[in-house]
């Protein structure tokens, strides 16, 4: 447990010291993600991805998935359970993991590549599910389903392949 000495905002778990360093920068003012097209910074690279979507409309273009690749390719990307713990203990019964090289998320199990792989379309801005109803795009398949199902009420399965059929079913 790691408590900020600022605000008192306590912190557990194995990234509660990189969750306590991220924290502090809220405090000191410090904005380290910068825009590249306008003045906007911003303490977390997140919210730098949610400006650039939602202001400029854009997100991390290819070299970016270049430079994710080249991470996820690197076999220095497998850290220990002595690593993952921080030096302080066995990390889920002492299988080995891997972490994001962005925002340090830690991902263990026979599932790990895949599961990082996932998760780094929420850096890169990759959307490679389209709606084939509209021009809504996801970055994971169980996103495309929700959204079917919550926005256009039907069942995925129902749903035509290709916006051909789609248009046509709908007319």
């Amino acid at each position: 447990m790691l408590a900020c000495p600022m605000c008192a905002k306590v912190f557990h778990g194995t990234k509660r010291k990189y969750r306590l360093d991220r924290h502090m920068l809220v405090h000191w003012g410090l904005k380290p993600f910068k825009c590249p097209h306008c003045p906007y910074r911003s303490t977390q690279q997140n919210n730098l991805n949610r400006h650039m979507k939602n202001v400029h409309w854009q997100t991390a273009g290819p070299a970016a998935l270049l430079e994710v690749e080249a991470v996820l390719a690197d076999e220095d990307d497998e850290m220990t359970s002595e690593e993952v713990a921080g030096g302080s203990g066995v990390y889920a019964g002492g299988s080995s993991a891997s972490s994001c090289p962005v925002c340090g998320k830690i991902f263990e199990g026979t599932k790990r590549k895949y599961r990082l792989e996932r998760h780094m379309t929420i850096h890169t801005g990759e959307k490679p599910f389209p709606c084939p109803l509209c021009v809504y795009r996801a970055n994971q398949k169980e996103h495309l389903s929700r959204h079917i199902r919550n926005l256009h009420r039907l069942e995925p399965s129902e749903v035509p392949s290709s916006p051909q059929h789609a248009h046509a079913a709908a007319t």
